[in-house]
């Protein structure tokens, strides 16, 4: 000790001096490396999802893998048994996501979340395509998928404002095949809108969907998606606009969908969904549009209906709705839209749709094809100011007169209507001159009832109909004359109770397309006028008794699709071969017994689904083997025509044929095998 001591003592300044600053140094890096390694750790503790720290090469892909590994399971545990398959989305995923992440530069400022939310793209991407070395999406556009490390730069992604988390994916109309995965719930955190709408999508609604808690638009429209609509669904409560229409859903609507109390548009539509509409639905109360049409829902409307005071279009058309209208309906005073046709309701129109300013806001109401009965709502113009389409056509049983009388049926009192339809019903009585003076009127058809009269040139002042059928009412009788020329805007009229001549007013209506003269006194022959109307695509000349002359040859320039003669008994002459320069892909030739000759063979050229020339007693000859030569043929109906000769092996040749028919003919030989 004590020559330590006397060395010490005699050792250099200069050493000295070194010694103080060698153990200054070393305690100051030593401060360094305590001060590096608290940093880091609070840095990493408190930032929401942890930094992934720079390394060296090496040492990155060694461990990269594992960590997204780890940090998945962690937040989606369920995906440890697809992440056992390297053939699996989930796995493809990692394994690019990992390969990404060493090689890019950039990938120190990655956080958990970032992972998470590339992961769940990526799982989606290769859910929904076939996408292997070599080989290019299934996607229409997948521009940056699977290419770039910055989602944010990917198709169809939309990112927040510091580009960092995802707020909205639009891939509609993209080709996307396959199924939704499960992990789209890990982009809950952001993700506000989710369209995947008008793609082929296939497997049901991942129950997950309850995770994206601020979702407000979820549209998976026009898919194939199937199973139920899953409850937990209801639990996504910022929903605002919910599409599932047009796919193969089923089951019934859960009563969850009451817990989405702030949707504002709701469309299950066209799907395969069974059972009631709930009473939960009742809390909807900032919902204004519902459509539900084209499903199998059952029983009567909800009475919670009431409460839905924002409502603007309830369509429930096509379902098995039963029962009568709920009456509460009508305190809604913003609904512009109900559409209830194709159902089983029936009893009167409730009176409160129009007493006291009931439904004001209504614009349009069709309850056609359903079992109503009663008669016309009294006073029905004094509340539905608005109203621009009325319709109670179909299987109704609404009954009574809509003659003319100041407080009842007025249509005056509707001064934006455009379309009555008030077909098939059992209306009776003349018709009211008010009808005549709705000027805003496109569509008029009040086809099949019992009206009584005389049909009015008053007519003529309706110079914006469309559409004009007033066929079925066998009491309602009159003559075609010039004021018919006068609707220039028409492209459908169909009459009947008709008397006299075709006047040549008719010939003018160039827009016209569909034509039908049925049940009626017209006499004379079919004018060759016929052929100036260029636009033709319909004509149906059926039961006029006293219509004679032949089927003008030169409506072959025609683009008729559809032609009928059927029920003429003096029409006379030949079944013309220029019919087969129509594009027809419907003939029927029926009960004419005075046509005489053979069958065109001219016909086998034809587009035709139906051909039937049944009942022509006159005619003669064997069946044209060009027939055969129809391919989308399905329906062939020869009976009764006073045919000769055999049935040619040509049938067997009509592989689109279901229904066939050729008695009553003179036919011989043997039905072939083929």
């Amino acid at each position: 000790n004590d020559l330590i001591f006397v060395r010490a003592k005699k050792a250099p300044k200069w050493y000295t001096g070194y010694l103080w600053c060698f153990g200054i140094s070393g305690v100051l890096f030593l401060y360094g490396i305590i001060i590096f390694i608290m940093i880091t750790y609070f840095a990493k503790s408190d930032s929401p999802g942890s930094v992934i720290p720079t390394m060296s090469p090496t040492t990155w892909q060694e461990g990269i893998e594992e960590s997204v590994y780890n940090i998945i399971i962690e937040r989606f545990p369920q995906a440890t048994t697809v992440l056992s398959s390297e053939a699996s989305p989930q796995y493809q995923a990692i394994e690019w996501l990992s390969e990404k992440l060493v090689n890019d530069d950039s990938s120190s400022w990655y956080t958990e979340e970032r992972i998470l939310q590339q992961f769940a793209l990526l799982t989606l991407f290769l859910s929904t395509t076939t996408r292997t070395p070599g080989s290019s999406s299934l996607w229409l556009d997948d521009t940056g998928w699977m290419d770039s490390i910055d989602e944010c730069e990917w198709q169809g992604v939309t990112c927040s404002n510091d580009k960092t988390m995802v707020v909205e994916l639009d891939l509609k109309n993209n080709n996307l095949v396959g199924s939704l995965p499960s992990e789209i719930s890990l982009l809950s955190p952001s993700l506000l809108s989710l369209t995947i709408s008008d793609n082929s999508l296939e497997g049901s609604i991942p129950v997950e969907v309850q995770k994206l808690t601020k979702l407000t638009t979820l549209d998976l429209s026009a898919n194939h998606l199937t199973g139920s609509i899953p409850r937990q669904l209801g639990e996504a409560s910022s929903l605002e606009l919910l599409n599932l229409s047009r796919n193969a859903l089923e089951s019934t609507l859960p009563v969850e969908i009451g817990m989405l109390t702030q949707l504002q548009y709701i469309n299950i539509g066209n799907n395969e969904l069974v059972g009631s509409i709930p009473s939960q639905m009742g809390s909807l109360r900032m919902v204004e549009e519902i459509n539900f049409e084209n499903n199998e829902l059952s029983y009567a409307l909800p009475k919670e209906i009431q409460f839905l005071t924002s409502l603007k279009k309830l369509q429930l058309s096509g379902n098995q709705l039963l029962g009568p209208l709920p009456s509460e309906i009508g305190s809604l005073l913003r609904l512009e839209v109900i559409d209830l046709s194709r159902n089983y309701v029936f009893a009167n129109i409730p009176p409160s749709f129009w007493n006291n300013g009931g439904l004001p806001s209504l614009r349009h109401l069709d309850l056609s094809y359903n079992l109503l009965t009663g008669s016309l709502p009294l006073d029905f113009g004094g509340s539905w100011q608005q109203l621009t389409s009325l319709r109670l056509g179909g299987r109704n049983f609404l009954r009574g007169s809509i003659s003319e009388n100041p407080s009842r049926y007025s249509f005056l009192y509707l001064p934006l209507l455009e379309e009555l339809d008030l077909s098939s019903n059992y209306f009776a009585g003349a018709l009211p001159s008010s009808l005549f003076e709705v000027s805003t009127l496109t569509s008029l058809d009040l086809s099949d009832n019992e009206f009584i009269g005389t049909i009015s040139p008053e007519l003529s002042h309706l110079q914006e109909l469309q559409l004009l059928d007033i066929s079925g009412n066998d009491a309602l009788d009159g003559t075609v004359s010039a004021w018919i020329g006068k609707l220039s805007n028409l492209k459908k009229l169909s009459l009947s109770g008709m008397s006299g001549s075709l006047p040549q007013d008719l010939w003018s209506l160039t827009d016209l397309e569909s034509l039908r003269l049925v049940n009626s006194r017209l006499s004379g022959a079919l004018p060759a006028g016929i052929a100036l109307l260029t636009s033709l695509k319909d004509l149906v000349v059926a039961d006029n008794g006293l219509l004679t002359g032949s089927i003008p040859s030169n409506i072959g320039i025609l683009p008729i699709e559809n032609l009928e003669f059927s029920g003429n008994p003096v029409l006379e002459g030949i079944i013309p071969s220029e019919l087969g320069l129509l594009p027809l892909t419907s003939l029927i030739i029926s009960d004419n017994d005075a046509l005489q000759g053979t069958i065109p063979t001219e016909l086998g050229s034809l587009p035709l689904t139906s051909l039937m020339i049944t009942d022509n007693g006159s005619l003669e000859g064997a069946i044209p083997s060009e027939i055969g030569s129809i391919e989308k043929l399905s329906l062939l109906h020869l009976y009764n025509s006073g045919l000769s000769g055999s049935i040619s092996s040509y049938i067997g040749q009509l592989t689109s044929l279901t229904s066939f028919s050729v008695y009553a003919n003179r036919l011989t030989g043997t039905i072939p095998t083929e």
